[in-house]
């Protein structure tokens, strides 16, 4: 067994907006995953710790993407009602996988159907501190998030996030309490 660090993926934050997240496993860059976001403008960004920072990166609204240790999170701070409420993003896939929707998340997935790279639930949380879902759309290579804006106080931050493997060990953990609860 790999131990959880080497299975990790390495992050890399594009100094741009328009760049592309890349997620790759330590052990082989052939399951690389590139995530480029459509709506985003090509602007620099100012980087942050684990961070960048991208001003104005679509109209009425602000980029920060965070590197985490299995994956980046992608907030999307909405100034006003002009700021985007959907959030596309295009996919470069690695060999031999496809994208696809399953529920309220986006997945990749290899030719046997197990999942390389997944999105968590995107949320939006609004400036009255309301929180609400996305829904999320596959076709072929992109994906796209979209935000109900009715009543929505501003600012507003939406959080799409692509993580590295599946929901692994959530799924194994909860199997095992209902076996051993029956």
């Amino acid at each position: 067994l790999a131990s959880p660090r080497a299975r990790a993926p390495r992050t890399t934050l594009p100094s741009r907006a328009s760049g592309p997240v890349v997620l790759a496993p330590r052990s082989s860059s052939a399951k690389r995953l590139s995530i480029t976001s459509v709506e985003a403008r090509d602007v620099p960004g100012k980087p942050s710790g684990n961070a960048v920072v991208f001003d104005s990166a679509a109209p009425d609204a602000d980029r920060v993407l965070l590197a985490l240790p299995n994956g980046a999170e992608d907030f999307w701070v909405l100034r006003s009602e002009r700021a985007p409420h959907n959030f596309r993003y295009r996919l470069e896939l690695p060999k031999d996988h496809r994208l696809r929707a399953r529920g309220d998340i986006a997945e990749v997935v290899d030719g046997r159907g197990a999942i390389a790279f997944r999105t968590l639930p995107a949320i939006a949380v609004d400036g009255k501190g309301t929180k609400r879902k996305l829904s999320v759309k596959v076709e072929g290579d992109t994906a796209t998030w979209s935000l109900d804006k009715t009543s929505l106080g501003y600012p507003a931050i939406v959080d799409p996030s692509w993580i590295y493997g599946s929901t692994w060990p959530e799924e194994a953990v909860v199997a095992l309490n209902s076996v051993w609860l029956k």
